[in-house]
């Protein structure tokens, strides 16, 4: 099997991170998975939770575009994994993404899973499972061969926001998107400190804004405007 490398963004996500790492060392097939953190300027002492395996990069900026570029140039896996720290893939992600890149299906994510749920969220999480112009959230993760990122030119690091629609967006012609059957579970914490209507309102209108190429530091400024606590 393909060796997956496991590429995790930080910046001041100390709780959130230490969970997933620990959830990573539960996962099957871990002898064949990489976990590279990139930080961007973490002051919350993120360093003394990170296990010595782990590899640790740091940028100069808080970019997650430009954090995950780093991350892929220091990756030594066949596959990348684009994952937030505030998200759990299932267990069993280098056998997924293997067989499905065995079938066929290069480029891909997870379908989503909010928690704690509740009847509206789970709206969101089930809509996640159909491929659509919404979809490409960072949140779903994502995976393709290291080869295929560097053929298309990585994140495009001019993109403060939206970066993960961006690069999604300039793969699904070319190679297709598969949302694999099983959930990735991120953290509703955004619509608990706000409300269903405001975030969903907020990334509508971003996502607006940037289908009419309208300044990425533009639509960052209009979202972080419209939400509080966005971390």
């Amino acid at each position: 099997m393909r060796r997956i490398s496991v590429i995790i963004p930080v910046f001041n996500d100390r709780k959130a991170l230490q969970q997933l790492l620990e959830h990573l060392e539960l996962a099957f097939d871990r002898e064949l998975m990489e976990v590279v953190l990139v930080d961007g300027g973490s002051t919350d002492g993120v360093d003394a939770i990170i296990p010595a395996e782990v590899k640790l990069l740091r940028t100069k900026k808080a970019s997650r575009a430009v954090q995950l570029n780093a991350g892929a140039r220091a990756a030594t896996g066949d596959v990348l994994y684009f994952l937030h720290a505030d998200c759990l893939p299932p267990l069993t992600l280098v056998d997924d993404i293997n067989k499905a890149i065995d079938a066929g299906h290069l480029v891909g994510c997870y379908r989503l899973k909010l928690t704690p749920g509740s009847l509206l969220l789970d709206i969101n999480s089930f809509l996640s499972r159909f491929r659509t112009m919404f979809s490409g959230g960072g949140d779903q993760s994502l995976y393709l061969p290291k080869e295929i990122f560097e053929e298309i030119g990585g994140y495009n690091e001019d993109y403060c926001v939206m970066e993960d629609f961006e690069l999604v967006h300039r793969l699904m012609p070319l190679y297709g998107y598969r949302i694999l059957p099983k959930n990735i579970y991120a953290s509703s914490r955004k619509y608990r400190q706000n409300s269903f209507l405001r975030v969903n309102l907020a990334n509508y209108l971003s996502f607006k804004l940037y289908r009419k190429k309208v300044q990425p530091r533009v639509i960052r400024e209009n979202y972080y405007a419209m939400l509080k606590q966005v971390k």
